[in-house]
């Protein structure tokens, strides 16, 4: 039996009159969220701690998280499907992660670069499944970033890795001088090629033996111990002084398991990315790295 309206009385002194507000409005957001026929899930912040409610089967569920860390973990998770994710006050207010989902669509994979200080890059992708990428790169350059990633999600389309009807959107965040950060959508220049080496990792087919290929050379584990300084070795051989600026794996070809997934029906850009991620650390040419959010 559905009650038509809900009203909560909160007797707390100095403060009951805005925990009545919140609790209203909170139930008012979670009955328009289950008109949706679409699925949804909501971060909300109880004292210090945090709670996930979803829609399962048309049932609301509720699950406990303890700190900001496990936010992150949740929303990095992968999913079976896309999920619409909205947050509540006091949720990753310090983080510019809410924002960024106000974007989020299905079969849309929204890239974010946001430059620091000291040639700092940070890049935040969420993919179409509403999966959260993060890792920060040093000694680079957005337009080198987005033309490499760019490559690399055009390759997934082209192997059928990826939906061909997914769309990409870029976006460079900034901050103004109020410190109120917005995005901006990012062209790719049609004609422009910011990369004179093209690095595709490959596996055999029970995943056993990795190979690096790298402007014609290639790199067996099946011929060399150690395949990433091989590699490393001869990427550096192309740059002026040896340079430690940041390199990129151009494609992935490797079996499902390899990726994190049972089948390749459950792989999404997230399993891409971290598998990418995992392989420019290996060759520790990349300078960038996973970090906390």
């Amino acid at each position: 039996m559905k009650a038509d309206s809900l009203q909560c009385l909160c007797l707390t002194p100095l403060r009951g009159r805005s925990i009545q507000t919140r609790i209203e409005q909170l139930i008012s957001r979670l009955r328009q969220l289950q008109s949706q026929s679409t699925p949804w899930r909501l971060f909300i912040a109880i004292g210090a701690h945090y709670y996930l409610l979803h829609n399962d089967n048309a049932i609301v569920q509720i699950d406990y998280l303890d700190d900001e860390d496990m936010v992150l973990n949740t929303l990095s998770a992968y999913q079976p499907h896309f999920v619409e994710t909205y947050f509540e006050p006091y949720v990753l207010q310090d983080s510019v992660i809410p924002l960024l989902y106000e974007n989020s669509h299905s079969h849309c994979i929204n890239i974010f670069l946001y430059p620091q200080q000291d040639q700092l890059v940070d890049l935040y992708v969420i993919d179409e499944r509403a999966t959260l990428f993060h890792c920060q790169y040093t000694n680079s350059q957005i337009k080198h970033i987005l033309n490499h990633l760019q490559i690399f999600l055009s390759h997934l389309i082209e192997q059928a890795k990826l939906p061909d009807d997914v769309e990409i959107h870029f976006f460079e965040l900034q901050q103004n001088s109020a410190g109120i950060i917005s995005t901006h959508p990012l062209s790719i220049p049609a004609t422009a090629n910011f990369s004179e080496l093209s690095i595709r990792v490959s596996a055999s087919e029970d995943g056993r033996y990795l190979t690096i290929y790298c402007n014609g050379e290639s790199f067996s584990e099946t011929e060399y111990d150690d395949i990433f300084y091989h590699t490393r070795q001869f990427v550096l051989s192309f740059r002026k002084n040896k340079s430690p600026y940041s390199c990129f794996i151009s494609s992935v070809d490797v079996p499902c398991h390899l990726l994190g997934a049972q089948t390749d029906q459950q792989l999404q850009t997230a399993h891409y990315l971290n598998y990418k991620q995992a392989i420019e650390q290996q060759l520790s040419f990349s300078d960038s790295r996973t970090t906390s959010l």
